[in-house]
């Protein structure tokens, strides 16, 4: 099962959903063959973003409010503090009010666990919604506090889609020489629930090597 899910993980990291989703379904099988509760549930929420990320977004709704409802059973604070952060960004799509909601009692809670990884999906929601409503001011809070959630682990992957959505913020911000520098030090990489699901315009990639990544941290977080 955890090679299953390291091979999701890395399917999204490589833009191959359809692989994405079935490797969470291959997994959440054997969760199930062996009685893991935990692990399925988690797994719940992974087949959730895989779902939204091939179009399926009713599915992955359904997904993760089971996943939400059946967590608070299994005695684990901070698998409901996930489900409800990707809960809040799946609602987002369609109900953004709602999705803003739901995300800020997610992050919330991640916060109070001191689960970043929890809290920078839902603060990367929150900062997504306030940018499409021109909300600089909250944006440039929820995506820096995203970033710094990410940074501090040292999880990379994640820093350079924060990096995204702070170059968005950039640009949003009249900065077009920080909107080069975010984006070659976010690069190329995928598998962010929040770009999937709530789809903002796309951002040319710049042409030139990534800045050193404590450049662009500093640019980021001047904004």
């Amino acid at each position: 099962m955890n090679a299953r899910r390291a091979l999701f993980f890395r399917a999204r990291m490589t833009g191959r959903d359809d692989d994405a989703l079935r490797w969470t379904e291959e997994a959440l099988e054997v969760a199930a063959a062996h009685d893991m509760v935990p692990w399925h549930n988690e797994l719940q929420t992974f087949r959730a973003i895989a779902l939204a990320a091939t179009g399926r977004l009713d599915e992955a709704l359904e997904q993760v409010e089971a996943a939400h409802h059946a967590a608070p059973a299994i005695g684990s604070p901070a698998l409901v503090a996930w489900a409800g952060a990707v809960r809040g960004c799946l609602l987002a799509a369609e109900d953004p009010r709602a999705g803003r909601a739901a995300s800020d009692v997610a992050v919330r809670a991640c916060e109070d666990l001191d689960y970043p990884i929890g809290s920078g999906v839902g603060r990367r929601t929150l900062g997504a919604l306030a940018l499409r409503d021109g909300e600089l001011d909250a944006a440039r809070d929820h995506l820096r506090r995203a970033l710094d959630a990410y940074s501090g682990l040292g999880y990379a992957a994640e820093v350079a889609l924060s990096l995204r959505w702070l170059a968005r913020l950039a640009q949003a911000s009249g900065r077009p020489d920080a909107v080069d520098v975010l984006l070659r030090a976010g690069g190329g990489a995928r598998g962010d629930v929040v770009e999937d699901v709530l789809r903002p315009a796309a951002l040319d990639r710049r042409a030139g090597p990534p800045p050193p990544l404590t450049e662009a941290l500093v640019l980021a977080r001047s904004l």
